[in-house]
């Protein structure tokens, strides 16, 4: 029995020209540099670990001869696929220089392959995510000014020419604005773009120890982000000022009155203090928390103070004070200063018989 054999339809024979062509997904003969444009969607940064997380809308296009076919003849001026769907045909092999963790760039379920009849070809990553390193070195939280850096590459070399296929950013066919995400820690300030020129002119993608290396026309988009100080000062500080109005306060009262407000502070500056430690940076101690400790150490001091004018007062010892501190008890100057009543026959009788209750006056 003879075979039937069946014409392909113009889009099928279309798609098994296109992989014949592209020659096993090899890299075009005179392709120098590969046009890209993206759209900012999203920037986290996460200070404890130091990395920074980008999510854009990416937008790569070249030129592909080899894939050119006559729209009017086949009635078909492009053809769109899914990164699964696509013909074998070489496609950017895009690398992150700085990336944290080898992180994957890109996610399969939202890249975009559109194929045009005059050989010019489009990718999309509507959802590129990236993940790179960016230290703070300044430690001055929360007043951080950051200039965290990512830097692009294409791991393919020109056939014809041997030298690296370099990216080019292009704004000729702008993506639709969208306002996009941050955490309300953090304030994005601006973003440059910058081709990076390599002075050691390196020409291989990994040095002799397979650590990535940069080359003359990678791509580094530069994001400055501000850390939210004023946030951070208001939450922080404000604690601060109303524990030491307390703590000033407290010496105008007597008794259970001023050790219950001296309590009420510490356990506020406590709080403070272990909401500052969690959201503060753990490699080093900010200037804030040294506030927060001269505080707690304050409070410390004056409640053990009130408990021993309490002791002084209601439970004195029975022993004699030593004669210096009767003389001293005494002395007129001190008590001018201490802006005390000037002792005459009586109160001198008084402080012999109670000597410690006039010390807990005089401390008081």
């Amino acid at each position: 029995m003879e075979e039937e054999v069946r014409e392909l339809d113009p889009y099928h024979a279309l798609l098994a020209n296109l992989t014949r062509k592209s020659a096993n997904a090899s890299v075009p003969m005179d392709l120098k540099s590969v046009n890209f444009a993206f759209q900012l969607k999203s920037v986290v940064y996460n200070h404890e670990k130091s990395i920074l997380h980008t999510r854009l809308h990416l937008s790569l296009y070249w030129q592909d001869p080899r894939l050119a076919w006559d729209a009017n003849e086949l009635g078909i001026a492009a053809i769109s696929f899914g990164y699964k769907d696509a013909p074998e045909i070489w496609k950017p092999d895009l690398i992150v220089l700085n990336a944290a963790h080898g992180s994957n760039t890109q996610q399969e379920p939202d890249i975009g392959l559109v194929i045009y009849a005059n050989g010019s070809i489009t990718l999309i990553d509507s959802n590129a995510e990236f993940a790179t390193w960016c230290v703070d070195t300044k430690r001055n939280w929360p007043h951080e000014r950051l200039n965290c850096g990512l830097i692009l590459g294409l791991e393919s070399f020109s056939p014809r020419t041997r030298e690296p296929i370099t990216l080019a950013y292009d704004n000729t066919k702008p993506l639709p604005v969208e306002p996009f995400s941050m955490l309300s820690e953090w304030h994005f300030r601006q973003i440059s773009i910058a081709e990076i020129a390599n002075k050691g002119n390196n020409t291989s993608r990994y040095n002799t120890e397979a650590i990535v290396q940069s080359m003359n026309g990678d791509i580094s988009l530069d994001f400055m982000i501000e850390r939210n100080g004023a946030f951070y000062r208001n939450v922080y500080t404000m604690p601060i000022l109303a524990c030491e109005t307390l703590l000033i306060l407290s010496f105008l009262l007597h008794g259970y009155r001023r050790g219950g407000l001296i309590l009420v502070v510490f356990f506020v500056i406590s709080l403070g203090l272990m909401f500052v430690t969690k959201h503060a940076p753990t490699a080093y101690i900010p200037n804030i928390l040294h506030a927060y400790r001269h505080v707690m150490r304050t409070t410390a001091f004056c409640y053990l103070l009130h408990v021993t004018l309490m002791w002084l007062l209601l439970y004195p010892p029975k022993a004699e004070p030593f004669d210096w501190l009767m003389s001293l008890i005494n002395v007129s100057a001190l008590r001018l200063l201490l802006c005390m009543r000037l002792t005459d026959c009586n109160d001198y009788v008084s402080i012999q018989a109670h000597p410690w209750r006039e010390l807990a006056k005089m401390i008081n």
